[in-house]
């Protein structure tokens, strides 16, 4: 795959997504999207150098695992500048429609930020179980939000890709899909698919999370970025015991959402165990209570453990062969201590 362009002063800033400092921006002709992640690990220790090196291998080890189009560059403070001119004189035009994020860019300039750009996937879909509703302040789960949902994980090879997303997630100290290592399913909105030819294709975009302190900080080869989690990636009963907690979580997380939905009759009643209608065919519908989809998705739970297993695997042999190649006489790079630290506790070491 082609590299990802550079940012120039041709640069055209197409739109941006409300609340989020997310941009859309052509560059060469090509559609890109433009990321303002956290400058700093936390307040207390890390800084902007930790986090971009954090974000750079994270997404490396991503990318060769999982999928080239989860490819993530760090931005040059030239095209930084670029994009920041086109962005504030986009929002600045009188007959300018959308979110303005003047305040916001003004924001992140001041605090540091780590400006990241990546292609834009084409028919990119999150996991989202709820959505906006006109009229409230709280977001709701919706009937066709589930039932996306609920089909989108009902294949095996689904669950497989996922798990090896999971194990670079796991490795990275990554917490945005599942917590790790209780399993709990934290945030349907990082788990991204496409569907090329009807088959769901799971993308791990996204794989840096400031909010977990020294666990995600590859930088960093201290003691408290490695933790006990790791052992997932060994196998065994910790992985099999995390997969069971992740597949039962999901469940249990759309059976939450369809009470809190259905919790009222119409009629001053009470609904307990709501149900759902999901096409599984073009001819064929299936009817499913709460308390059924709560536990509807343990049966992939070996697929999403073979997952985990496969991820961890070849993240192996990636960070094995890389270390064998930084060590050849007269190349420069070298492996950050963070990973270092982790291929030791794990027993990766070539």
């Amino acid at each position: 795959m082609p590299k990802i362009p550079m940012i120039t002063n041709a640069v055209v800033l197409n739109k941006a997504i409300d609340g989020r400092p997310v941009y859309f921006v052509t560059v060469a002709g090509e559609e890109l999207v433009v990321k303002a992640e956290h400058g700093q690990i936390d307040k207390q220790a890390g800084t902007e150098i930790d986090a971009a090196v954090s974000i750079h291998w994270g997404a490396k080890l991503m990318k060769n695992i999982n999928n080239e189009l989860t490819s993530i560059k760090i931005m040059k403070q030239e095209e930084i500048d670029h994009f920041l001119a086109a962005a504030l004189a986009k929002f600045n035009q009188p007959n300018y429609v959308g979110p303005r994020h003047l305040g916001l860019l003004e924001e992140q300039v001041r605090n540091h930020v780590t400006w990241v750009k990546m292609r834009s996937v084409a028919g990119l879909n999150e996991l989202e179980l709820t959505a906006k509703v006109e009229g409230l302040n709280n977001r709701q789960a919706t009937p066709e939000l589930l039932k996306k949902a609920f089909n989108t994980l009902s294949d095996p090879n689904a669950w497989v890709q996922l798990g090896k997303i999971i194990a670079v997630d796991v490795f990275n100290g990554n917490n945005d899909r599942f917590d790790i290592p209780s399993g709990r399913f934290l945030n349907p909105g990082n788990f991204f698919f496409i569907k090329p030819a009807n088959v769901s294709q799971m993308l791990g975009l996204d794989t840096f999370s400031p909010n977990m302190g020294q666990m995600v900080n590859l930088r960093s080869g201290r003691d408290e970025s490695i933790g006990d989690h790791l052992n997932i990636l060994a196998g065994g009963l910790p992985l099999k015991e995390f997969a069971a907690r992740c597949t039962r979580s999901v469940g249990k997380s759309m059976a939450t959402e369809m009470r809190n939905r259905g919790a009222s009759d119409g009629n001053g009643g009470f609904v307990a165990n709501p149900i759902i209608s999901l096409p599984i065919s073009q001819d064929e519908r299936i009817t499913l209570s709460a308390d059924e989809v709560e536990i509807s998705f343990d049966d992939y739970t070996e697929y999403f453990a073979r997952g985990l297993e496969q991820g961890a695997q070849e993240l192996k042999l990636y960070l094995k062969g890389k270390m064998q190649k930084y060590k050849l006489p007269g190349n420069p790079k070298t492996m950050p201590p963070g990973i270092i630290a982790r291929m030791l506790y794990l027993n990766w070491h070539p």
